[in-house]
Protein backbone atom coordinates (compact mmCIF):
# COMPACT_ATOMS: atom_id res chain seq x y z
CA UNK A 1 0.00 0.00 0.00
CA UNK A 2 1.47 3.01 -0.79
CA UNK A 3 0.49 7.20 0.33
CA UNK A 4 -0.84 9.79 -2.14
CA UNK A 5 -4.15 9.90 -3.94
CA UNK A 6 -5.60 6.37 -3.19
CA UNK A 7 -4.44 6.26 -0.02
CA UNK A 8 -6.46 9.72 0.80
CA UNK A 9 -9.64 8.17 -1.20
CA UNK A 10 -9.69 5.45 1.04
CA UNK A 11 -9.46 7.06 4.28
CA UNK A 12 -12.40 9.28 3.07
CA UNK A 13 -14.02 6.11 2.77
CA UNK A 14 -13.58 4.83 6.00
CA UNK A 15 -14.17 8.56 7.24
CA UNK A 16 -10.52 9.16 8.58
CA UNK A 17 -8.15 11.64 7.40
CA UNK A 18 -3.82 11.59 7.16
CA UNK A 19 -2.62 12.97 10.16
CA UNK A 20 -2.00 16.88 10.59
CA UNK A 21 1.77 17.45 9.18
CA UNK A 22 3.16 13.91 9.10
CA UNK A 23 3.35 11.50 6.72
CA UNK A 24 1.04 8.42 7.49
CA UNK A 25 3.04 5.66 9.37
CA UNK A 26 3.06 1.88 7.48
CA UNK A 27 1.89 -0.08 10.30
CA UNK A 28 2.42 -3.85 9.55
CA UNK A 29 0.30 -6.53 12.13
CA UNK A 30 1.13 -9.94 12.63
CA UNK A 31 -1.62 -12.52 14.23
CA UNK A 32 -2.46 -15.81 14.24
CA UNK A 33 -4.93 -16.22 12.04
CA UNK A 34 -7.66 -13.52 11.15
CA UNK A 35 -9.40 -12.10 13.97
CA UNK A 36 -13.00 -13.01 14.20
CA UNK A 37 -14.20 -9.91 16.78
CA UNK A 38 -17.54 -12.03 17.34
CA UNK A 39 -15.84 -15.13 18.57
CA UNK A 40 -13.52 -14.19 21.29
CA UNK A 41 -11.64 -11.14 23.31
CA UNK A 42 -8.17 -11.02 21.69
CA UNK A 43 -10.01 -10.60 18.53
CA UNK A 44 -12.07 -8.34 19.04
CA UNK A 45 -8.95 -6.40 20.68
CA UNK A 46 -6.63 -6.78 17.63
CA UNK A 47 -9.49 -6.10 14.99
CA UNK A 48 -10.36 -2.57 16.68
CA UNK A 49 -6.72 -2.19 17.31
CA UNK A 50 -6.86 -2.46 13.46
CA UNK A 51 -9.67 0.07 12.82
CA UNK A 52 -7.69 2.44 15.34
CA UNK A 53 -4.93 2.20 13.31
CA UNK A 54 -6.39 2.70 10.60
CA UNK A 55 -8.71 5.84 11.50
CA UNK A 56 -5.37 7.78 12.95
CA UNK A 57 -4.50 7.38 8.97
CA UNK A 58 -1.42 5.40 8.85
CA UNK A 59 -1.67 2.67 6.11
CA UNK A 60 -1.83 -0.41 7.67
CA UNK A 61 -0.94 -3.74 6.41
CA UNK A 62 -2.53 -7.33 8.52
CA UNK A 63 -0.93 -10.47 7.63
CA UNK A 64 -2.78 -13.69 9.25
CA UNK A 65 0.37 -16.21 10.07
CA UNK A 66 0.27 -20.29 10.84
CA UNK A 67 3.06 -21.73 12.99
CA UNK A 68 4.11 -24.53 10.79
CA UNK A 69 6.81 -26.84 11.59
CA UNK A 70 9.97 -25.87 10.44
CA UNK A 71 11.08 -27.45 7.71
CA UNK A 72 7.88 -28.52 6.57
CA UNK A 73 7.24 -26.98 2.96
CA UNK A 74 3.71 -25.37 3.74
CA UNK A 75 2.28 -21.73 3.74
CA UNK A 76 2.69 -19.82 6.73
CA UNK A 77 0.81 -17.32 5.59
CA UNK A 78 -3.12 -18.18 6.22
CA UNK A 79 -5.86 -17.88 3.99
CA UNK A 80 -8.36 -15.73 3.37
CA UNK A 81 -11.20 -15.66 6.23
CA UNK A 82 -14.56 -14.99 4.28
CA UNK A 83 -16.64 -12.21 5.90
CA UNK A 84 -13.62 -11.58 8.95
CA UNK A 85 -10.85 -10.33 5.73
CA UNK A 86 -13.54 -8.26 3.83
CA UNK A 87 -14.43 -6.29 6.66
CA UNK A 88 -10.52 -5.49 7.26
CA UNK A 89 -10.09 -4.81 3.07
CA UNK A 90 -13.25 -2.51 3.56
CA UNK A 91 -11.77 -0.51 5.80
CA UNK A 92 -8.58 0.22 3.83
CA UNK A 93 -6.74 -2.41 5.52
CA UNK A 94 -4.45 -4.50 3.12
CA UNK A 95 -4.72 -8.25 3.82
CA UNK A 96 -1.90 -10.67 2.78
CA UNK A 97 -3.32 -14.22 2.36
CA UNK A 98 -2.27 -17.43 0.31
CA UNK A 99 -2.22 -18.12 -2.47
CA UNK A 100 -1.13 -14.94 -3.20
CA UNK A 101 1.20 -14.38 -0.65
CA UNK A 102 3.08 -17.54 1.11
CA UNK A 103 5.53 -16.97 3.49
CA UNK A 104 6.28 -14.25 6.24
CA UNK A 105 10.41 -14.31 5.49
CA UNK A 106 9.68 -13.87 1.76
CA UNK A 107 7.32 -11.19 1.69
CA UNK A 108 9.64 -9.39 4.78
CA UNK A 109 12.89 -10.11 2.40
CA UNK A 110 10.59 -7.65 -0.26
CA UNK A 111 8.90 -4.95 1.34
CA UNK A 112 10.13 -5.00 5.25
CA UNK A 113 11.94 -2.22 4.67
CA UNK A 114 9.24 0.42 3.93
CA UNK A 115 7.77 -0.26 7.18
CA UNK A 116 7.65 1.87 10.25
CA UNK A 117 5.77 -0.35 12.90
CA UNK A 118 5.49 -3.83 13.24
CA UNK A 119 3.20 -5.34 15.45
CA UNK A 120 3.11 -8.95 16.24
CA UNK A 121 0.82 -10.56 18.87
CA UNK A 122 1.22 -13.41 20.83
CA UNK A 123 4.72 -14.67 21.87
CA UNK A 124 4.83 -18.30 19.94
CA UNK A 125 4.59 -15.65 17.00
CA UNK A 126 7.09 -13.43 17.29
CA UNK A 127 9.53 -16.06 18.68
CA UNK A 128 9.11 -17.96 15.27
CA UNK A 129 9.34 -14.70 13.04
CA UNK A 130 11.50 -12.43 15.38
CA UNK A 131 15.29 -13.30 13.39
CA UNK A 132 13.37 -12.49 9.96
CA UNK A 133 11.37 -9.54 11.19
CA UNK A 134 14.99 -7.86 12.54
CA UNK A 135 17.03 -9.41 9.51
CA UNK A 136 14.85 -7.78 7.00
CA UNK A 137 12.78 -4.71 8.46
CA UNK A 138 15.66 -2.99 11.11
CA UNK A 139 14.18 0.03 10.95
CA UNK A 140 10.81 -0.47 12.21
CA UNK A 141 10.01 -0.68 15.26
CA UNK A 142 9.07 -3.77 16.83
CA UNK A 143 6.10 -4.06 19.68
CA UNK A 144 5.20 -7.58 20.52
CA UNK A 145 1.69 -7.92 22.45
CA UNK A 146 1.06 -10.36 24.88
CA UNK A 147 -2.41 -10.70 24.71
CA UNK A 148 -2.21 -11.87 28.21
CA UNK A 149 0.75 -13.26 29.67
CA UNK A 150 0.14 -17.46 28.41
CA UNK A 151 2.87 -18.75 29.92
CA UNK A 152 1.57 -17.04 33.64
CA UNK A 153 -2.36 -19.11 32.62
CA UNK A 154 -0.15 -22.09 31.97
CA UNK A 155 1.36 -22.26 35.26
CA UNK A 156 -1.55 -21.41 37.08
CA UNK A 157 -3.22 -24.40 35.39
CA UNK A 158 -0.63 -26.87 35.55
CA UNK A 159 -0.65 -26.32 39.49
CA UNK A 160 -4.78 -26.45 40.12
CA UNK A 161 -4.79 -29.41 37.77
CA UNK A 162 -1.66 -31.24 38.90
CA UNK A 163 -0.86 -31.93 35.02
CA UNK A 164 3.04 -32.53 34.30
CA UNK A 165 2.31 -31.93 30.56
CA UNK A 166 0.54 -28.60 31.00
CA UNK A 167 3.70 -27.81 33.45
CA UNK A 168 6.14 -28.20 30.82
CA UNK A 169 4.20 -26.83 28.11
CA UNK A 170 4.47 -23.64 30.41
CA UNK A 171 7.80 -23.55 30.31
CA UNK A 172 8.29 -23.79 26.93
CA UNK A 173 5.42 -21.01 26.74
CA UNK A 174 7.72 -18.59 28.86
CA UNK A 175 10.92 -19.54 27.03
CA UNK A 176 9.39 -18.28 23.50
CA UNK A 177 7.26 -15.62 25.59
CA UNK A 178 10.55 -14.06 27.06
CA UNK A 179 12.72 -14.46 24.15
CA UNK A 180 9.76 -12.16 21.85
CA UNK A 181 10.30 -9.98 24.94
CA UNK A 182 13.93 -9.24 24.74
CA UNK A 183 13.65 -9.15 21.03
CA UNK A 184 10.74 -6.19 20.79
CA UNK A 185 11.27 -2.82 21.10
CA UNK A 186 8.07 -2.25 23.32
CA UNK A 187 6.32 -4.95 25.01
CA UNK A 188 2.64 -4.52 25.29
CA UNK A 189 0.68 -6.13 28.50
CA UNK A 190 -2.99 -5.84 29.94
CA UNK A 191 -2.33 -4.82 33.74
CA UNK A 192 -0.07 -3.40 36.24
CA UNK A 193 0.32 -7.11 37.81
CA UNK A 194 1.75 -8.67 34.19
CA UNK A 195 3.74 -5.35 33.59
CA UNK A 196 5.84 -6.11 36.95
CA UNK A 197 6.02 -10.37 36.56
CA UNK A 198 7.90 -9.35 33.35
CA UNK A 199 9.70 -6.31 34.73
CA UNK A 200 11.32 -9.22 37.27
CA UNK A 201 12.11 -11.60 34.45
CA UNK A 202 13.31 -8.93 31.86
CA UNK A 203 14.47 -5.94 33.87
CA UNK A 204 15.86 -4.33 30.70
CA UNK A 205 13.07 -4.22 28.79
CA UNK A 206 10.59 -1.79 27.93
CA UNK A 207 7.10 -2.84 29.11
CA UNK A 208 3.93 -0.54 28.79
CA UNK A 209 0.43 -1.08 29.44
CA UNK A 210 -2.51 -1.34 26.48
CA UNK A 211 -6.07 -2.54 28.54
CA UNK A 212 -9.15 -4.05 26.38
CA UNK A 213 -9.90 -1.77 23.91
CA UNK A 214 -14.01 -1.71 23.50
CA UNK A 215 -17.08 0.12 22.20
CA UNK A 216 -18.95 0.91 25.38
CA UNK A 217 -22.84 -0.15 24.14
CA UNK A 218 -24.79 0.78 27.51
CA UNK A 219 -27.61 -0.78 29.35
CA UNK A 220 -30.74 -1.38 27.50
CA UNK A 221 -33.41 -1.57 30.37
CA UNK A 222 -33.12 -0.57 34.37
CA UNK A 223 -33.53 -3.74 36.75
CA UNK A 224 -37.28 -4.18 36.58
CA UNK A 225 -37.81 -7.13 34.66
CA UNK A 226 -34.17 -8.80 34.94
CA UNK A 227 -33.83 -12.84 35.90
CA UNK A 228 -30.76 -15.32 35.96
CA UNK A 229 -27.37 -14.96 34.90
CA UNK A 230 -25.12 -15.05 31.88
CA UNK A 231 -21.79 -16.59 31.37
CA UNK A 232 -20.09 -15.62 28.27
CA UNK A 233 -16.63 -17.22 26.70
CA UNK A 234 -15.09 -18.85 23.93
CA UNK A 235 -14.99 -22.40 24.66
CA UNK A 236 -11.43 -22.84 22.69
CA UNK A 237 -10.14 -21.10 26.01
CA UNK A 238 -9.77 -24.30 28.59
CA UNK A 239 -10.19 -21.74 31.54
CA UNK A 240 -13.96 -21.04 30.43
CA UNK A 241 -14.74 -24.84 30.59
CA UNK A 242 -13.25 -25.13 33.86
CA UNK A 243 -15.08 -22.31 34.54
CA UNK A 244 -18.60 -23.52 33.66
CA UNK A 245 -18.19 -26.95 34.70
CA UNK A 246 -16.97 -25.34 38.36
CA UNK A 247 -19.75 -23.19 38.58
CA UNK A 248 -22.13 -25.59 37.65
CA UNK A 249 -21.03 -28.60 40.27
CA UNK A 250 -20.67 -26.37 43.27
CA UNK A 251 -22.22 -23.12 42.60
CA UNK A 252 -25.53 -23.58 40.73
CA UNK A 253 -27.34 -26.33 42.76
CA UNK A 254 -26.59 -23.72 45.68
CA UNK A 255 -28.70 -21.27 43.55
CA UNK A 256 -31.42 -23.18 42.89
CA UNK A 257 -31.62 -24.32 46.61
CA UNK A 258 -33.05 -20.15 47.03
CA UNK A 259 -34.07 -19.74 43.65
CA UNK A 260 -35.18 -22.41 41.79
CA UNK A 261 -36.88 -20.10 39.54
CA UNK A 262 -34.05 -18.50 38.05
CA UNK A 263 -32.07 -19.42 34.72
CA UNK A 264 -28.29 -19.71 33.84
CA UNK A 265 -27.55 -18.84 30.06
CA UNK A 266 -24.35 -20.03 28.79
CA UNK A 267 -22.86 -18.09 25.18
CA UNK A 268 -19.78 -18.73 23.41
CA UNK A 269 -17.98 -20.53 20.31
CA UNK A 270 -16.79 -23.27 19.87
CA UNK A 271 -19.46 -24.82 22.66
CA UNK A 272 -18.23 -28.46 23.25
CA UNK A 273 -20.34 -31.51 23.36
CA UNK A 274 -19.68 -31.45 27.53
CA UNK A 275 -21.39 -28.26 27.54
CA UNK A 276 -23.99 -28.76 25.51
CA UNK A 277 -24.98 -31.68 27.58
CA UNK A 278 -25.50 -29.86 30.70
CA UNK A 279 -29.04 -28.38 29.53
CA UNK A 280 -32.12 -28.20 31.56
CA UNK A 281 -34.98 -27.13 32.64
CA UNK A 282 -32.33 -23.82 34.27
CA UNK A 283 -29.25 -24.28 32.27
CA UNK A 284 -29.48 -22.72 28.83
CA UNK A 285 -26.57 -23.38 26.85
CA UNK A 286 -26.70 -21.57 23.64
CA UNK A 287 -23.81 -22.05 21.81
CA UNK A 288 -21.97 -19.05 19.24
CA UNK A 289 -24.56 -16.01 19.24
CA UNK A 290 -23.35 -13.01 17.15
CA UNK A 291 -24.91 -10.51 19.11
CA UNK A 292 -25.67 -10.26 22.71
CA UNK A 293 -27.16 -7.19 23.50
CA UNK A 294 -30.66 -8.63 23.76
CA UNK A 295 -29.41 -11.48 26.49
CA UNK A 296 -26.88 -8.97 28.79
CA UNK A 297 -30.24 -6.67 28.50
CA UNK A 298 -32.66 -9.69 30.08
CA UNK A 299 -30.00 -11.23 32.56
CA UNK A 300 -29.42 -9.98 36.21
CA UNK A 301 -25.83 -10.60 36.52
CA UNK A 302 -23.15 -12.37 34.28
CA UNK A 303 -21.03 -14.81 36.34
CA UNK A 304 -17.29 -15.30 35.83
CA UNK A 305 -16.41 -17.78 37.96
CA UNK A 306 -12.36 -18.07 36.87
CA UNK A 307 -10.23 -20.19 38.51
CA UNK A 308 -7.10 -19.76 36.88
CA UNK A 309 -6.14 -17.58 33.82
CA UNK A 310 -4.12 -14.24 33.14
CA UNK A 311 -4.80 -10.68 31.90
CA UNK A 312 -7.77 -8.68 31.83
CA UNK A 313 -11.24 -10.50 31.09
CA UNK A 314 -13.02 -9.51 28.18
CA UNK A 315 -15.99 -10.95 29.54
CA UNK A 316 -16.07 -8.79 32.99
CA UNK A 317 -15.41 -5.68 30.06
CA UNK A 318 -18.49 -6.69 28.38
CA UNK A 319 -20.70 -7.12 31.39
CA UNK A 320 -19.70 -3.74 32.62
CA UNK A 321 -20.04 -2.00 29.14
CA UNK A 322 -23.51 -3.61 29.15
CA UNK A 323 -24.45 -2.08 32.64
CA UNK A 324 -24.70 -5.33 33.96
CA UNK A 325 -23.24 -6.41 37.52
CA UNK A 326 -20.78 -9.06 37.30
CA UNK A 327 -19.77 -11.40 39.98
CA UNK A 328 -16.42 -12.86 39.62
CA UNK A 329 -13.16 -14.29 41.36
CA UNK A 330 -10.16 -12.53 42.25
CA UNK A 331 -8.95 -14.35 39.25
CA UNK A 332 -11.67 -12.38 37.12
CA UNK A 333 -10.65 -8.72 38.64
CA UNK A 334 -6.78 -9.29 39.12
CA UNK A 335 -5.05 -6.56 37.85
CA UNK A 336 -8.05 -4.72 36.58
CA UNK A 337 -8.77 -2.39 39.15
CA UNK A 338 -12.10 -2.93 40.11
CA UNK A 339 -12.97 -3.13 43.48
CA UNK A 340 -15.44 -5.82 45.39
CA UNK A 341 -18.67 -4.01 45.91
CA UNK A 342 -17.93 -0.63 44.26
CA UNK A 343 -18.00 -1.62 40.69
CA UNK A 344 -18.06 -5.62 40.69
CA UNK A 345 -18.61 -8.33 43.30
CA UNK A 346 -15.51 -10.70 44.09
CA UNK A 347 -16.62 -14.44 45.47
CA UNK A 348 -13.86 -16.90 45.66
CA UNK A 349 -16.17 -19.53 47.30
CA UNK A 350 -18.75 -21.62 45.64
CA UNK A 351 -21.52 -20.35 49.12
CA UNK A 352 -20.11 -16.51 48.46
CA UNK A 353 -20.84 -16.53 44.68
CA UNK A 354 -24.04 -18.48 45.17
CA UNK A 355 -25.14 -15.88 47.56
CA UNK A 356 -24.39 -12.77 45.39
CA UNK A 357 -26.71 -13.72 42.82
CA UNK A 358 -29.29 -14.59 45.19
CA UNK A 359 -29.09 -11.29 46.82
CA UNK A 360 -27.89 -9.17 43.96
CA UNK A 361 -31.99 -10.19 42.56
CA UNK A 362 -33.32 -9.14 45.76
CA UNK A 363 -31.79 -5.64 45.98
CA UNK A 364 -32.63 -3.16 43.13
CA UNK A 365 -30.70 0.08 45.14
CA UNK A 366 -27.57 -2.26 44.68
CA UNK A 367 -28.10 -3.34 41.62
CA UNK A 368 -28.63 0.40 40.15
CA UNK A 369 -25.37 0.98 41.84
CA UNK A 370 -22.95 -1.62 40.39
CA UNK A 371 -24.52 -1.00 36.84
CA UNK A 372 -24.04 2.44 36.99
CA UNK A 373 -20.21 2.41 38.28
CA UNK A 374 -19.26 -0.84 36.23
CA UNK A 375 -20.54 1.52 33.29
CA UNK A 376 -17.97 4.20 33.94
CA UNK A 377 -15.58 2.03 35.28
CA UNK A 378 -16.12 0.51 31.60
CA UNK A 379 -15.84 3.91 29.60
CA UNK A 380 -13.22 5.32 31.01
CA UNK A 381 -10.33 2.50 31.50
CA UNK A 382 -11.45 0.58 28.24
CA UNK A 383 -13.08 3.39 25.65
CA UNK A 384 -11.79 3.60 22.12
CA UNK A 385 -11.78 6.97 22.28
CA UNK A 386 -9.06 5.99 25.76
CA UNK A 387 -7.53 3.63 23.93
CA UNK A 388 -7.13 5.73 20.85
CA UNK A 389 -4.79 8.23 22.62
CA UNK A 390 -2.47 5.52 24.01
CA UNK A 391 -2.05 3.54 20.70
CA UNK A 392 -1.18 7.16 18.84
CA UNK A 393 1.59 7.74 21.38
CA UNK A 394 2.43 4.09 21.52
CA UNK A 395 3.45 3.83 17.78
CA UNK A 396 4.96 7.82 17.71
CA UNK A 397 8.35 8.88 19.30
CA UNK A 398 7.59 9.66 22.57
CA UNK A 399 7.91 9.23 26.01
CA UNK A 400 6.89 6.13 28.23
CA UNK A 401 2.99 6.00 28.48
CA UNK A 402 1.95 5.70 32.36
CA UNK A 403 -0.53 3.32 33.99
CA UNK A 404 -4.26 4.06 33.06
CA UNK A 405 -5.91 5.67 35.68
CA UNK A 406 -7.87 3.36 38.47
CA UNK A 407 -9.72 6.35 39.58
Amino acid sequence: MTSGPATERALAATGTQALDGERPKRILVVNRGTPRPDQDSGSLDLANMLSIFRGLGHEVTFVPVKLIPRGVPLPNIAQRDGLYTEDLERQGIECLHAPRNLSLGSYLRKHGRKFDVIVVHRGRVLARFLRAIRKFAPQAKLIFNTVDLHYLREEREAELLSNVFYKWKAKDTKWRELLAVRGADTTLVLSEVEREILAKEVPEAKIEILPLIRDIPGRTRGFEGRSGVLFVGGFRHRPNIDAVRYFLAEVWPKVLEKRPDLPFWIAGSSMPAEVLAWASDTVHPLGYIPDLTDLHGQVCATVAPLRYGAGLKGKVAASLGYGVPCITTSVGVEGSGLVDGENIIVRDDPEGIAAAIVELHDDPERWEALSQRGLEFAAARYGRKTIEKRLAAMIGDTPQLSAPSTE
